[in-house]
């Protein structure tokens, strides 16, 4: 069984008023196994109510954690072999009904909120992640940074159809709005994929106000410096990395090593 090492870091930044941006950390057990679940939840700065909407997607997944894996572990169904599958279709379920919940909610109270979602769960050597929106999840190795994630953006959606390249990409200076998002979208689509890690793995969760006040280069050389005993330092030399370039939007951050 893996040991799960976790830190986080969010702030408001220097611009903003209030911090939209929600997490969530939580470590377990089942049948013998290290279980992990994170979120990254970025309430849509130009709604009125983005961190409701962030706030409400944070609840919810405590909420599942709290009550639904319990009852998942004892399905009959559900052994060793397949408890990430059985996950994987409960968080997507509930992404959809969190989804809807938010429109609905909002559409009664007249109001606009949205958020982005990234969620990921551990479970000994395997993982699974989904997103919606633009908050990414990093994989930290010796000779940089890996993207798992995919960018829910009229940027990422030109670059992966071919009309710019990756460097156009990285530095869209046009509108970027986002395709997809939590409380918005009539119907979502999640980024879902899965695989296997090594020991000592180190995964990385922000929202946007990270990787957009901190260069790559800057950022692949702060998250490199990453162990297991000093995953909060790391974190707070970012942050100071990101108010060095003006810190124009909330941040957030959790930092995993397995």
């Amino acid at each position: 069984m893996i040991e799960i090492t976790a830190s986080a870091l969010t702030d408001k930044g220097l611009k903003r008023e209030k911090n939209e941006d929600r997490f969530l950390i939580r470590t377990g057990q089942v049948f013998q196994k290290s279980l992990g679940l994170f979120v990254v939840a970025d309430g849509i700065g130009g709604l009125e109510y983005g961190e409701l909407a962030s706030g409400r997607v944070v609840e919810s997944f405590d909420a599942w954690w709290k009550y639904r894996v319990p009852i998942l572990m004892e399905h009959k169904s559900v052994d060793e072999g397949n408890i990430l599958q059985y996950i994987k279709q409960d968080l997507e379920i509930l992404l959809t009904d969190i989804s809807e919940d938010i429109r609905m909610r909002t559409k009664e109270l007249q109001i606009s909120s949205g958020t982005t979602v990234l969620v990921l769960v551990l479970l000994d050597r395997e993982y699974l992640f989904i997103n919606v929106g633009d908050s990414r999840l990093y994989k930290i190795g010796t000779f940089g940074l890996q993207m798992l994630s995919q960018d829910h953006t009229l940027a990422y959606s030109r670059y992966k159809n071919g009309e710019i390249n990756k460097r156009q990409w990285k530095n869209y200076k046009e509108k970027n709005p986002l395709t997809q998002c939590i409380g918005i979208s009539e119907e979502i689509n999640p980024y879902i994929h899965s695989g296997m890690f090594y020991a000592n793995s180190r995964l990385f969760l922000c929202s946007d106000g990270v990787y957009g006040y901190a260069q790559d280069f800057k950022l692949t050389r702060i998250l490199q410096r990453t162990s297991r005993s000093n995953t909060q330092q790391v974190l707070e030399s970012l942050k100071d990395e990101i108010y060095k370039n003006g810190a124009g939007d909330n941040l957030t951050g959790i930092l995993v090593v397995c």
